[in-house]
Formats: C-alpha cells, structure tokens, sequence
C-alpha cells in the first residue's frame, strides 16, 4: 500500500487521516486564481472619457491594451498568469470594425479599425 504522509486530505475524504493517506487514489487539491485585468494608462484614460472622435468616411483606429497582473500562488509577484485577448460585440459600429486578432498575450495589446457611415454621427 502506498503512504502519503501528508495530512492535507485529512476529513476530505475516508481514507485519508491526520498521519496521512493510504491506498492508491490520488488527493489532488487545486487552487485557480482568478485574473485581475489591469488596462493600461492610455486605455484607461480613453475608456474614462467614453468617447473618441471619429469623422463620417474617415477610417479610425483605436488599441486597447491591458495585462492580467493576477498574483502566483505562494509568491507576492503579480506577474499574471494569464493571457489577455479582446473581442467586440454588441453595438452595430462595432460589429462592422476590423478586430485584429492577436493570440492570448500578457499584456495585449488589440487594434479596433472602423470607418464611420452617415447618420452614425452623434
């Protein structure tokens, strides 16, 4: 039989004790640690103004660029552990724009191109 001596498993399950784990089921315990999205100072600045100008005809671009600044487990760095990606929905200009795909990165940084047609202003 094989013994853990860990007393991690202990009241998780029955075969597990305080001096340890018998047999050959495994005890894995996991932790997930949940991203923290931090945009970066230009995007933060443009999301606060919700606005940005655009011009009828005239092509606009605009890159939003944020990290996951999500802390190790059992280290005090907060170098993320995550990859970012952008995607738009949900508004008729912006399902016309051009998203440039880019992969998962930490940080990212994802261009949105869209050329503005009459009575879209305001």
């Amino acid at each position: 039989t094989v013994r853990d001596d860990s007393s991690d498993c202990a009241a998780i399950h029955p075969d597990a004790t305080h001096t340890g784990w018998y047999g050959e089921t495994l005890c894995v315990l996991m932790e997930v640690v949940e991203p923290v999205l931090q945009w970066a100072p230009d995007t933060a600045a443009m999301l606060a103004q919700r606005h940005v100008t655009a011009h009828v005809g005239c092509r606009s671009s605009i890159v939003f660029t944020a990290a996951d600044q999500s802390q190790t487990i059992g280290t005090q760095d907060a170098n993320g552990n995550y990859g970012v990606t952008f995607e738009a929905y949900g508004d008729h200009i912006l399902e016309r724009a051009e998203v440039q795909a880019t992969p998962a990165t930490n940080p990212s940084a994802t261009p949105v191109n869209w050329t503005p047609q009459r009575g879209e202003e305001g």
